[in-house]
């Protein structure tokens, strides 16, 4: 016993905190989690300007997962996902923050035609790279793999740290992009890269 409470006593006190504490966590939660994806959906549709668009929501609040179709100047669609951390959750987002997850924004752009870039990558954990060296950007440790890893450098230069980059990627007339945040500049930063790697890097140029 604490305090003279018994168990069940302790016990009924933590449910009535929960019960009081829920509705106030979820409700903040769903506000700023709406704020955020609509923030990233106004960027996608104004820096895109689309022929047509398709969304699909992750979960309830935790984001979406986005195909533009573009059919031109060289490039056929573009994709983004949104991943948001469960801010509605009294349980869910400590224990997200506690595992050191994060909000992340992945950006695809498929181009009609290949690039003059080999299949490369440049990443900050090694997931995909095989014999890749280490580079710095912006001070952080990156892994960079791949014959062309020079042109994807070349892309990024100049990214703000805050960007929070965690991969860069070109395959067969793909170019992939992560980044770990939350901020809907980033959607800028991801098509100022799609471009430049169109003006740079298509196969006449």
């Amino acid at each position: 016993m604490i305090l003279g409470l018994s168990s069940t006593d302790l016990a009924l006190i933590v449910i009535i905190i929960l019960g009081g504490v829920t509705p106030f966590f979820y409700f903040r939660g769903e506000r700023i989690n709406i704020s955020k994806m609509k923030a990233f959906s106004k960027e996608l549709q104004e820096k895109l300007n689309p022929k047509d668009q398709l969304y699909k929501m992750l979960g309830t609040l935790v984001g979406f997962e986005a195909v533009f179709e573009l059919k031109r100047d060289h490039l056929n669609k573009a994709e983004a996902v949104l991943i948001l951390l469960p801010r509605h959750s009294v349980i869910y987002y400590p224990f997200s923050k506690l595992t050191s997850k994060s909000d992340k924004f992945i950006f695809k752009a498929m181009y009609n035609e290949n690039l003059r870039i080999s299949p490369s990558a440049i990443e900050r954990k090694k997931k995909f790279c095989e014999n890749s060296k280490i580079i710095l950007i912006n001070g952080i440790k990156y892994h960079a793999c791949g014959k062309d890893a020079n042109k994807l450098l070349e892309l990024i230069s100049g990214i703000e740290r805050r960007m929070n980059l965690v991969r860069i990627s070109y395959e067969d007339k793909l170019l992939f992009l992560e980044f770990f945040t939350n901020k809907e500049e980033v959607v800028k930063v991801a098509i100022d890269i799609m471009n430049k790697a169109k003006e740079m890097y298509l196969p006449y140029t």
